[in-house]
């Protein structure tokens, strides 16, 4: 298991392109696109939802260089400072089965709750991934 403080600042950004440019100048290491399935969960009985708290149970697919692999999120909830930096922990492991893991959701109750795909294009700084992406809702 991994645990993390995600650390989360977005930024509305007119040129991709150019901050690609100052990403690269400034030693940023270009790891490419990914393309994600992000399935959110949640109770099925609708007594409890994770929508209250702000917190996220999500099933992410990832294909991108090499095997496609799923990851198992949990999102507690989020701390937003005055700067409106958000800092929330966060719960993961890999899954080497993600349709499986779907089942064993559906069958302890949960529900799918939202379904959402990315493209992300990922660099690296020292020890921060930066990422930018385009999304659909469905």
């Amino acid at each position: 298991m991994i645990k993390n403080r995600e650390i989360e600042i977005k930024l509305r950004i007119l040129s991709a392109a150019e901050v690609i440019e100052k990403l690269l100048a400034a030693g940023a290491k270009d790891r490419g696109e990914i393309f994600q399935c992000d399935i959110l969960y949640d109770y099925a009985d609708g007594n409890k939802t994770f929508g209250t708290f702000d917190q996220a149970l999500r099933l992410r697919i990832e294909k991108g260089k090499g095997s496609p692999k799923g990851i198992i999120t949990f999102k507690g909830t989020p701390h937003i400072d005055n700067s409106g930096k958000k800092t929330r922990d966060e719960f993961e492991t890999e899954v080497d089965d993600p349709k499986a893991l779907e089942q064993i959701l559906f069958s302890i109750g949960f529900k799918e709750a939202m379904r959402i795909k990315k493209k992300r294009h990922e660099f690296e700084l020292d020890d921060l991934k930066i990422s930018g992406r385009n999304q659909t809702l469905f």
